[in-house]
C-alpha cells in the first residue's frame, strides 16, 4: 500500500505507529470481527490454501494488477456469513488477510515499509488489552509478533501473485459464475471469479505436472478444486440466515 493509493479493505483511517502518539495504546485480546461483517470476499495467500479449503470456496478474482486467489465468505454483498451475531468468526481458520488487521505495512517506494495501524479500529483503548509499547519506548512482545506477521504476510502476497500468475500462463483458468435459485425470492448469480478447469488441468503434459509437482503448486491446485465444495456450506448458510430454500449451480 502507498500513500497515493486507496485504502485497503477495513481501513479507515491509517497512520504510522509512533511511539508519541501511540504510547498509552491497547489493543482488545478478544477480538471482535464485525469489522469485517460485510465483506463477501478477502484475498488468501497460498500457504493457506490447505487450512482455507475446509471450510471457504477458493477463486480466482481480478485486481489492479492482475488475478488473485481469494475466499468466498457471503453469496451476497455486504455480507459475510462466518461473523456470527455477537461479532465473532465461527469456524476455526480466520483468514491472514483479517488477521493482521488493525495493522499493515504501507510504502511510498515500494521498497522500505512503515508499521501502521488503523486508528478507527474499535479494539483500541487505553485501559486494557495488548500494550504497543513498552515504558522504555520499544516495541512490545505483542507488536513485534503482528510486525513479523505483516512481513511474512507481504513475502507470501508476491508468492501468491506468481501462482495466479502461472495460472494465467498455462491457460487453466476459466471464468465461472454460481447461479443461485432461492425459491419464493427469484433467482441471482454471483459472478467476477475463475476456476481452475480440470478438463484444461488433465491436458497439461507431464513435464509441466512434475514441475507443478515438484514446486508445491499442483497440491495447491487440488486444494483450490477441493475447496469449491464448500460453494454447498456457503448455501446453506445463507439458507438459515434468510430462512429461506435455495439451490445451485455452477457454470
Amino acid at each position: 500500500m502507498s500513500a497515493e493509493q486507496a485504502l485497503p479493505l477495513f481501513y479507515k483511517k491509517v497512520m504510522p505507529i509512533m511511539k508519541n502518539r501511540h504510547s498509552d495504546w491497547k489493543i482488545a485480546k478478544h477480538q471482535d470481527f464485525n469489522f469485517a461483517g460485510e465483506t463477501n470476499s478477502v484475498f488468501l495467500t497460498t500457504v493457506e490454501f490447505i487450512q482455507a479449503a475446509k471450510y471457504y470456496p477458493i477463486v480466482f478474482s481480478k485486481t489492479g494488477d492482475g488475478l488473485f486467489p481469494v475466499v468466498l465468505l457471503g453469496l451476497g454483498d455486504k455480507q459475510n456469513l462466518f461473523v456470527n451475531a455477537s461479532g465473532q468468526w465461527d469456524v476455526p481458520y480466520v483468514p491472514a488477510y483479517v488477521r493482521r488487521y488493525p495493522f499493515i505495512l504501507a510504502s511510498k517506494d515500494g521498497k522500505t515499509h512503515t508499521v501502521c495501524i488503523d486508528e478507527q479500529f474499535s479494539g483500541i483503548n487505553q485501559d486494557d488489552g495488548e500494550p504497543l509499547f513498552l515504558e522504555n519506548g520499544e516495541y512490545s512482545e505483542y507488536l513485534d509478533r503482528s510486525v513479523n506477521f505483516l512481513k511474512e504476510y507481504e513475502a507470501q502476497v508476491q508468492l501468491s501473485r506468481d501462482f495466479a500468475s502461472q495460472l494465467q500462463t498455462l491457460d487453466l483458468l476459466e471464468p465461472t459464475q454460481a447461479q443461485i435459485d432461492l425459491k419464493g425470492s427469484g433467482e441471482f448469480a454471483l459472478t467476477g471469479f475463475s476456476v481452475i478447469s480440470r478438463e484444461r488441468l488433465a491436458k497439461l503434459d507431464s513435464t509441466t505436472i512434475e514441475q507443478l509437482f515438484r514446486s508445491g503448486r499442483l497440491e495447491l491446485i487440488y486444494a483450490h478444486l477441493a475447496s469449491l465444495s464448500n460453494f454447498d456450506g456457503l448455501l446453506k448458510r445463507h439458507m438459515m440466515l434468510s430462512g429461506s430454500q435455495s439451490s445451485q449451480t455452477q457454470h
